[in-house]
């Protein structure tokens, strides 16, 4: 019965991944290793204006910005020195939120400017609302407008009405700024729990985001795929807190040939193992709540190879550019992109406007909302879809916990009959929202359309979660359903399951591997490891390989666990207790790892 969409899916992948994709050209320029040089690469449309033109600098006054000043005064120098002088008629810089300054001559007589806007650093709660208003004092016709990012980069609301206001005037608008988060934002403000933080700060509908709560979202225009799963998990954030670059040595790190690589910088980069290190500067951004929460544990998502949707666009629609560009680039996520592959599965860049009206137009976008749909109603998926059932208008994406997780742990026979039927239904939806994914895929083929091509990726990269949920509950129901009739009899133990990794996390650029043949479904398993194979194959060194390839496909062993008194301040009487090392939690507490990983809050402006 639950075989047809694996064999599907399987000779499916077998046809499309021998195909090469052609390459896709954006407004995002990465690998600048020199500041003067990325300004070059944001002040590059001054080479098709006719006349000299004024320039505006927008800067983001934050602390790593202000410990840049020196480095940035260098770099405005630069930018009038020959050869290569760039010619504009005068040379402003404002404080994002407030007017531009003077006019001046050169961009060299901008220092003490700069001095003065990066005296004091800033938090803004609504980015574009912050940049219109700079925008406004600066009517130049033609003008050239670099807005130097750096926390405030993913508030997004009022995008449109700002590309209408600069195509208006005929202005360009280019961004040296952070790289985005991949398919959500850095900060979505719902952490692995399921719980809501900085409710107040960040909207929830990537397509009504308001000046009070703006959407924080990734380098899509809205989520294709979920980023919190239950179920048998799906990590999609993932690092470990390690120190974070002192701001006094943030000079020598950017003349340092050899960066931390990704997020737009090749080398081999400097420091501890590639994993410990922290996304940007995500840690200050979080300080507030690691102050009130100091033994939590942040993971962080993969970052995208692109900017956020936002400024992106505006970028494309105005003729500029978005240059990639850390303020702490010690503080860095280290992961190694082929940014040629990456740009195969570029993002669309279209209005949300455009974007939602064409869904239910693109059976690949129409099988990701109806795929998400089906996952979220049967607990796999956590958060519920942006798009409203009929997918044709959006709505609020929220936690969904309308039940507790699946219980792995069973104090009780009641709790051993209940984690069989839901997961029966787990993997029966699991495979629902294959078979929907499948008849997508196999439609669509290998699409010349850019905006397909990316549908196609999302797609397969849904399929993989499907894939390996499927498999791992049908493996953790097989071994549930070997429980002995007498497992309760033990007052001092109770049974449950432990899972056993049967395909390990792989290494960059190898093949998956299983590590044993201890599995209950051998022809699937062969299928699901065939799979992964030809998808990393794809996929390799992109976001959607490097996800796929972090996370582990597990089989499931009855266990036993100790029973434990519960302590003041555990729960009601009656609660069940767990040993310390029992990764699974509580029926009646929201879990803190075991099924799930990912959706944490990670930065945020």
């Amino acid at each position: 019965m639950h075989r047809r969409p694996y064999a599907s899916l399987l000779f499916l992948m077998l046809l499309v991944f021998s195909f090469a994709l052609p390459a896709m050209a954006g407004p995002v320029v990465r690998g600048q290793l020199k500041l003067d040089r990325a300004l070059r690469a944001a002040l590059s449309p001054l080479h098709q204006r006719k006349h000299p033109v004024p320039v505006l600098f927008v800067v983001d006054a934050t602390p790593y910005t202000k410990a840049a000043a020196i480095v940035l005064a260098e770099a405005l120098h630069a930018l009038t020195d020959k050869p290569g002088r760039l010619q504009a008629s005068q040379w402003r810089l404002a404080r994002l939120g407030k007017a531009a300054g003077p006019g001046r001559p050169a961009a060299a007589a901008l220092s003490a400017d700069l001095q003065r806007v990066l005296a004091k650093t800033q938090r803004e709660v609504s980015t574009l609302s912050a940049l219109r208003r700079t925008l406004r004092s600066f009517g130049a016709r033609g003008g050239v407008i670099v807005y130097i990012a750096d926390w405030h980069f993913e508030d997004d609301d009022g995008l449109e009405a700002m590309i209408a206001g600069l195509k208006g005037r005929g202005q360009t608008l280019s961004v040296l700024g952070s790289e985005a988060a991949f398919e959500h934002g850095w900060n979505t403000g719902i952490d692995a729990f399921g719980r809501e933080q900085q409710q107040e700060q960040i909207g929830r509908d990537p397509f009504r985001g308001t000046r009070a709560r703006p959407w924080h979202g990734g380098e899509t225009a809205y989520p294709h795929v979920p980023w919190l799963f239950g179920g048998t998990g799906w990590k999609t954030e993932f690092g470990r807190p390690a120190r974070v670059a002192g701001l006094d040595s943030l000079r020598d790190l950017m003349d340092r040939k050899g960066l931390p690589g990704g997020n737009g910088f090749p080398g081999k980069g400097a420091g501890k193992k590639p994993d410990e290190r922290w996304p940007e500067d995500v840690r200050e951004r979080l300080q507030e709540i690691e102050d009130k929460q100091p033994r939590r544990m942040f993971r962080y998502p993969l970052p995208s190879a692109f900017g956020p949707y936002a400024l992106m666009r505006a970028a494309a629609e105005t003729g500029g550019k978005y240059v990639l560009w850390p303020w702490n680039a010690g503080g860095r996520a280290f992961v190694r992109y082929d940014y040629t592959r990456c740009d195969r599965f570029a993002p669309d860049l279209r209005s949300r406007t455009a974007i939602l009206r064409d869904i239910n137009r693109r059976s690949l976008a129409r099988a990701l909302g109806r795929a998400w749909h089906i996952l979220a109603d049967a607990d796999i998926a956590e958060l519920t879809c942006p798009l409203a059932p009929n997918l044709a208008s959006s709505r609020e994406i929220a936690p969904t916990f309308r039940t507790n997780r699946l219980p792995f742990a069973w104090p009780t026979r009641a709790q051993h009959t209940e984690f069989l039927r839901r997961a029966g239904k787990m993997r029966d939806a699991a495979n629902r929202a294959l078979k929907i994914l499948f008849k997508a895929i196999r439609g669509a083929g290998e699409p010349d359309n850019p905006v397909d091509r990316r549908y196609l990726a999302d797609a397969h990269l849904v399929a993989q979660i499907a894939l390996t949920q499927s498999f791992s509950l049908g493996e953790a129901l097989a071994a549930a359903k070997k429980l002995p009739k007498n497992a309760f009899k033990d007052k001092d133990t109770f049974p449950g399951l432990a899972p056993v990794v049967w395909i390990p996390p792989t290494p960059q650029d190898e093949t998956p591997t299983a590590r044993h043949d201890r599995i209950a479904q051998k022809k699937r398993g062969a299928r699901v490891l065939a799979d992964r194979v030809r998808y990393l194959k794809r996929y390799r060194r992109t976001p959607f390989g490097e996800i796929v390839r972090r996370n582990e496909v597990n089989t499931y062993e009855l266990t036993r666990r100790k029973k434990l008194k519960p302590s003041r301040g555990n729960g009601p009487p009656g609660t069940p207790a767990f040993s310390d090392n029992d990764p699974t939690p509580a029926p009646a507490t929201p879990p803190a790892g075991g099924g799930s990983a990912g959706g944490g809050p990670t930065s945020g402006g």
